[in-house]
């Protein structure tokens, strides 16, 4: 391989690590393995340096605008490659919060979890994923730049300039 394919390879990887908001270790490695192919391992010193290098991976977050435009290039990866990645990324983070005693752990992943499927949804599956965040967060409130900005994202843009702020929760509490 060449130093082209090798910088390619990372920002694949980078890529994947986009589909899930919040940047965990063992997470990555198995991203790694996951995208890694008997001729081509990712999982090399060289690589993982690369990665940890970046303040994202180091702060443990990508910056949201980032994700978006990484997740938007589908010569880095297609809706379906990142379909595939997400899946096992869900199965991965579910079978670990099942064991979680930490209450407040497991939701914070289940929102997670739920923010992942938000941005990769269609326009039918993002609303009951929607109601289901909110519904999540109403019972477990938390001060997450992610979940907050993308609650605020998708209220009723248009009404907001007809109906004052005030008004507007108390008509849309869905």
């Amino acid at each position: 391989q060449t130093d082209d394919d090798d910088s390619y390879d990372v920002l694949n990887w980078l890529a994947a690590c986009c589909i899930y908001p919040e940047i965990y270790w063992d997470l990555t490695l198995f991203i790694g393995k996951h995208l890694s192919t008997p001729e081509n391992n990712l999982l090399t010193a060289d690589n993982l340096t690369k990665l940890m290098n970046l303040k994202w991976f180091q702060e443990g977050k990508i910056p949201n605008e980032i994700r978006k435009a990484l997740l938007a290039d589908n010569e880095l990866l297609n809706k379906p490659e990142q379909k595939q990645i997400a899946k096992a990324i869900y199965k991965v983070i579910e079978d670990s919060i099942k064991y979680s005693p930490n209450p407040a752990f497991r939701n914070k992943e289940r929102m997670n979890i739920l923010i992942s499927k938000i941005q990769q949804s269609t326009s039918k599956e993002k609303q009951y994923l929607v109601k289901e965040l909110k519904q999540l967060y109403r019972t477990n409130p938390v001060e997450d730049k992610e979940v907050l900005a993308l609650l605020e994202e998708i209220r009723h843009p248009l009404m907001d300039r007809f109906i004052p702020k005030k008004l507007n929760k108390y008509l849309f509490r869905d």
